[in-house]
């Protein structure tokens, strides 16, 4: 902190001032007077003391201050200059009081001006820039040796030519020294632009109003927004009336727009602090309380707002009328810092009683164990906005010094009162201004979406106000930039703000149709400007981009050109444009936008006043309500720009904010940077970000069975333990050795029987298919293929025959391994074209004989599994062994799988958990318990299966296990669900005592590719990090990593990846890319190609993943979007649902966002929906209410254990129609 070095002991004279600081002790010795040397210093944390510069060498130019020294030693860098100072000098010619800045430099010979204003750009903003640059031969010095300041040359600044215009006429001359004052610029030209002289928004409406006053007609905002120079603005912006509120000399009116929103608020809340502006300053020592108290009181009377009392009128109109009494203040001595800071928070939240008290109260503290004094002022936003306080801390200032100095009172007449307003604005909000108002923002808002920002928590159903604030603010570079690149492109920095922070808002959702909020001041009419009250409103700002052909300097024009209008448009309060919009309701949200941003520079105390106040006490972390999910505001107020970013703690963490701050700096770097670059190529993530997510989170190298087939695996197991019981079902049992011979001797019958039949021998392309009842022969047949040396292809019997046609067609399966129970369905659908394999007759008729050794490579095709496609026809993904290899290779280390193990057999062959169940057992010794068909429909009877086996692995899909009452299972000591989303209450029932596992991983990727190690509380859609050899990137449509917490949709990559999707070479180039994160590393670990799941994810800051639904099927409901797991975990606490799906179904109108939704639960008996509604509407808002209930005693299940959708639906169209709003579509 820089303050003035001071001298103690000095006889007293002009710069010898009182000792505030003096005790007893001190004034004994004489160290009652203090030296005022005019030197800047500031303490090291020794207590020595560090020179910085002179006092009187800190200039003030255009609102800035300005360290010439700063500027010398930027001169400096150039080699040619020797000696160079810097002076502030005043402007002779102007009309008002400026000075410009003047460079005299020592060199050879003069240098260009261009080359010296080049180099100080890279190291000072352009306020700071020199306006001249003198060369000289020597620099002046007196007798002493010092700088001679009168002896440097003046310069004539009217000699400036270049890209002047000077005003042609009397008018043009007034306004460009209106500009010149207003801005702190000397000789403004007519050609010159407003922004680029260091305007903004504030400093327009200030522009607006004193043009107007000056011309006789109303400028508006949108015109200096619009029209930039004088000479543009005189000539092109047409000549309007200026409007006039009328003085109504009345003590009671009704309420404005804005305020009446804020009563509806108070009284719906019943009394909240939060639309409260708390303000708190240290006093100095000598302060005069009643002074103090003088100037409050006088600015009440002034502002007669601040006197009003609220309350509704017989008619039931909300209205205010302005009290005689008197304010008063309260004072407190306050003995600890603990009652101070309770005395605080309670002075802050007590609710304002606005019907029968002020809208304002203030107090003193007198803290003692401090030794300090504070002034607290609080007021209602009811009475009170941000331009109001400006207002407040000047008039505080002039009318504490008219009391206790008696100097003059010099304030701006106020013309009209708040109520004046209040009446003013019903009555000119009405018919054709009305109207045109409306159709504008009619046709802007057309359409627009919901902004779906991703939360660290479930919103809750009612908005709870409850906030933080964070504070941050840009580097001296970046902020500097932000200006330089505001002024080049002739813009505010408001604009160039805003403009950024579409684009990280973009990047942060996905959307490019952003609606968000911004405060107008509202007070381009001249009357409003001087006067205390609420006229701040929300205005709806929206932007459409398209990312991939739309630059950043392309969405900066646009924003400017949107700003331009909604200026022009800004009169119709918020509230009414959501009742006029029929925009719905929503008491979880503010409507409309729940993102609010702004530029503004409110509050800063004036510099060197003789004012009572030291400083502002910030209370943000004591007071700060969230009224939106997101408030961010930026604060360009001085050299260094500052900003806030208020968040809803209900909503997310201090962390995800942290980190967005630090994305949005990023962002406006690379902004200014490269202002061409594609929206879509910007990255939000610093380099140590994207380090963390592409490196860090992905560091899976592992050993495991490299090398290696299937094949190899189980034979060398067989070897180790050939007396192991290898797989049971029912009462029958084969060891490894049983088992290994068996399938041995099936596979030299296949290798005979293929070129009979085929006239072809098994080459490593060969595939053959499976088509077996559950039991121990199909896992024979299984390892007989691959002996033989070919993949297999399952084929479940109970698939429609058109399905079987495909497959096999599909795959040219020329042999099928099948057996008695459905060989004759398979030849009636097949004919004769294929072969068909009868393992019951075979293994019965073969014999011991010479058994050829398996020739295969761990490339070599495992098997090809058929999965659901979008083309209504399955498709067939190729899966080679060494990614099951890997994926087994992780399971033994992570399950502690080993020969005690016993593993249940529950999924279908044609489902790929079949391979995660079968070789994690058959590969370690352990022994596989294949459940029968019964046991695997039947929840009751598998439990029963599983605790008779003492089975302790287990994997089931999450459809299945919500169905099953608990059982303890003691020997369960693994398992694990996949295949779909889990429900929380599951998770929560079957985790005690046992390690829980929440897997994913599509076919594509070898059966998982994350895993997560469920942990009670954890949230159920977390899936885990990728298992050992595998990445996982969460990438935006344009394959760009987005942020932590953001959602993207999940690429997988790594040794598990299937080789490609069978005769569909367009599907596998479309959905297997190339990885663009691929190091000299990776190239020979299998990670050159990244799959598109096709799922929406977003990475947690611990590296976890969390699943966040289907990226091709987005459910939408009267325009908001919805997750169905929301409601049924809601529906899920119902102590009678065991199990619920919510879905949507269409109203007839086959239109994705005329969906309605209907929810299925299970339970013993039918619910009352009344109930259920009840349940429903206390967590959630109302368009996430289902509009139809559907009680099932069990859910259709697949072949594979998930969900049945479309036997849902089937349920659905065979009831009775009880709401005639659904129309049963689909």
């Amino acid at each position: 902190m820089r303050e003035k070095i001071t001298l103690h002991g000095l006889s007293s004279y002009e710069r010898f001032i009182e000792n505030p600081f003096a005790t007893i002790r001190d004034t004994q010795k004489n160290y009652t007077k203090l030296y005022k040397t005019g030197d800047l210093v500031r303490y090291l944390p020794d207590g020595n003391i560090e020179f910085i510069e002179r006092n009187d060498f800190q200039v003030k130019i255009r609102g800035y201050r300005i360290e010439l020294g700063e500027i010398e030693n930027a001169l400096l860098s150039l080699v040619e200059i020797r000696q160079c100072v810097v002076i502030a000098q005043a402007d002779k010619n102007s009309n008002v009081s400026n000075s410009f800045l003047v460079a005299y430099y020592v060199a050879n010979m003069p240098i260009s001006n261009a080359i010296i204003i080049e180099t100080l750009s890279k190291y000072v903003p352009d306020y700071m820039i020199p306006t001249a640059f003198v060369h000289l031969k020597k620099i002046p010095l007196t007798n002493n040796g010092k700088l001679d300041r009168k002896g440097l040359p003046k310069v004539d600044y009217s000699s400036k030519t270049e890209e002047y215009c000077a005003p042609r006429n009397e008018l043009e001359k007034t306004i460009c020294d209106l500009w010149s004052k207003l801005l702190g610029v000397s000789h403004v030209g007519i050609t010159d632009n407003f922004f680029q002289l260091g305007g903004n928004s504030i400093l327009a409406i200030q522009c607006a109003h004193r043009i107007s006053k000056t011309i006789g007609y109303q400028i508006m905002v949108s015109d200096i927004f619009q029209h930039k120079t004088i000479a543009s603005l005189l000539e092109k912006s047409s000549s309007r009336s200026i409007v006039n509120i009328p003085k109504k000399e009345i003590p009671h009116a009704c309420l404005s727009f804005a305020q009446e929103r804020l009563w509806f608020i108070e009284q719906y809340e019943e009394g909240c602090s939060a639309y409260h502006v708390p303000m708190l300053f240290e006093l100095a020592e000598n302060s005069d309380e009643n002074g103090l108290i003088y100037a409050i009181q006088s600015i009440v009377k002034r502002h007669n707002i601040l006197s009003s009392n609220f309350y509704q009128d017989p008619s039931g109109r909300y209205c205010q009328k302005i009290s005689e009494e008197t304010l008063q203040s309260k004072n407190y001595i306050i003995n600890t810092e603990q009652q101070y800071k309770k005395q605080l928070l309670s002075d802050i939240n007590t609710p304002f009683d606005l019907i029968d008290h002020f809208p304002i109260r203030f107090s003193f503290y007198n803290v003692l164990p401090l030794n300090k004094k504070y002034l607290f002022i609080n007021i209602h936003h009811i009475a009170f906005d941000g331009w109001s306080i400006d207002i407040l801390i000047k008039e505080l200032l002039t009318y504490y010094n008219y009391y206790c100095k008696k100097e003059a009172l010099q304030l701006e007449d106020i013309e009209v009162q708040y109520v004046d307003f209040a009446i003013w604005q019903r009555d000119y909000l009405s018919g054709d201004v009305l109207n045109a108002q409306i159709k504008y923002w009619h046709e802007k808002l057309k359409n627009h979406e919901t902004l779906l920002l991703p939360t660290d928590k479930q919103r809750p159903i009612r908005i709870k106000y409850k906030g933080h604030t964070v504070a941050f603010e840009f580097s001296k570079p970046l902020s500097n930039n932000l200006r330089k690149f505001s002024k080049s492109n002739g813009c505010s920095l408001y604009t160039v703000l805003l403009t950024g922070f579409y684009a990280f808002l973009y990047h942060y959702t996905g959307q490019h149709d952003i609606v968000i909020g911004t405060p107008i001041a509202n007070r381009h009419y001249s009357q409003l400007q001087a006067m205390i009250g609420f006229f701040v409103n929300s205005v709806a700002l929206r932007s459409q981009f398209a990312p991939d052909k739309d630059t950043l300097l392309t969405l900066l024009q646009k924003t400017q050109s949107d700003l331009i209008d909604i200026q022009r448009h800004q009169d119709i309060p918020f509230e009414q444009l959501v009742s006029q919009l029929e925009i719905e309701r929503d008491s979880s949200k503010h409507p409309l936008f729940q993102i609010m941003f702004g530029v503004q520079s409110f509050g800063h105390l004036p510099d060197n006043n003789t004012f009572p106040i030291l400083q502002q006490i910030d209370l943000n972390e004591i007071y700060s309500p969230a009224r939106f999910d997101l408030s961010l505001f930026i604060d360009d107020g001085k050299e260094i720009i500052k900003g806030t970013l208020n968040y809803a703690e209900n909503l997310f963490v201090k962390k995800t904010i942290e980190r967005m701050i630090s994305q949005y700096k990023h962002l406006l770097e690379s902004f200014v940077e490269n202002s061409q670059q594609l929206i879509k190529n910007v990255s939000l993530l610093t380099l140590k970000e994207y380090q963390q997510i592409i490196q860090v989170f992905n560091k899976t190298d592992h050993n495991y069975y490299r090398d290696k087939t299937l094949t190899q695996l189980f034979e060398e197991q067989a070897a180790k333990t050939p007396m192991n019981i290898a797989i049971s079902f029912c009462e029958e049992k084969l060891t490894y050795q049983e088992l290994n011979n068996r399938a041995s001797l099936l596979a030299e019958y296949i290798r005979k029987q293929y070129p009979i039949n085929i006239d072809k021998i098994i080459s490593s392309e060969t595939l053959i298919g499976l088509c077996l009842d559950r039991g121990t022969s199909m896992i024979v047949a299984m390892l007989a293929i691959h002996k033989a040396g070919a993949g297999y292809v399952p084929i479940d019997i109970d698939y429609p025959r058109e399905r079987i046609e495909f497959i096999v067609k599909d795959s040219d399966i020329k042999i099928i391994i099948t057996e008695n129970k459905v060989i004759t369905t398979l030849e009636s659908i097949l004919g004769t074209e294929t072969h068909l394999i009868n393992v019951d007759l075979s293994l019965n008729s073969l014999e011991p004989a010479n058994i050829m050794p398996t020739i295969q490579k761990d490339s070599d095709i495992a098997y090809v599994i058929y999965t659901s496609g979008t083309t209504g026809k399955p498709k067939g993904v190729i899966l080679s062994h060494q990614g099951i290899c890997n994926m087994i290779s992780a399971q033994h280390k992570k399950f502690n799988i080993n020969a005690e193990s016993v593993i249940l057999q529950f999924a279908s062959l044609v489902f790929d958990a079949s391979v995660w169940e079968i070789f994690n057992a058959l590969t370690c010794g352990a022994r596989l318990a294949i459940a029968t068909k019964q046991q695997r429909h039947d929840p009751d009877k598998l439990m029963a299966f599983i605790e008779a086996e003492k089975i302790s692995l287990v994997t089931i899909p999450p459809a299945l296990l919500s169905q099953s009452q608990f059982y303890e299972l003691p020997n369960l000591k693994t398992l694990v669900v996949a295949g779909e989303s889990c429900d929380s209450k599951t998770m929560s029932v079957w985790s005690k005592n046992r390690r829980f596992i929440n897997a994913y991983g599509p076919t594509e990727t070898s059966v998982c590719a994350t895993w997560h190690h469920y942990k009670s509380g954890d949230s159920p859609t977390i899936i885990g990090r990728p298992i050992q050899n595998t990445k996982a990137y969460i990438l935006n449509s344009n394959q760009k990593p987005v942020p932590i917490g953001v959602i993207g949709e999940l690429y997988i990559a790594g040794i598990g990846l299937a080789r490609s999707y069978l005769n569909r070479t367009d599907l596998t180039s479309e959905r297997f890319v190339k990885n663009p994160f691929l190091t000299v590393n990776d190239k020979n670990k299998a990670y050159s190609r990244l799959y598109k799941t096709g799922d929406l994810a977003r990475y947690l800051p611990d590296g976890k993943i969390e699943y966040m639904g289907r990226n091709d099927f987005q459910l939408k409901i009267r325009g908001h979007r919805i997750e169905p797991g929301e409601i049924e975990n809601i529906l899920l606490k119902h102590a009678e649902i065991k199990q619920c799906a919510v879905l949507p179904v269409s109203n007839g109108t086959n239109n994705l966002l005329n969906q309605q939704l209907v929810a299925y639960y299970v339970s013993q008996n039918a619910l009352d929906e009344n109930h259920l509604l009840k349940l429903l509407t206390a967590a959630l808002p109302d368009y996430m209410i289902p509009n139809a209930f559907v009680h099932l005693h069990e859910f259709p299940i697949t072949i594979n254990g998930k969900l049945d959708i479309i036997g849902l639906w089937t349920k659905l169209l065979c009831m009775p129609k009880k709401r005639p709003n659904i129309l049963f579509g689909f």
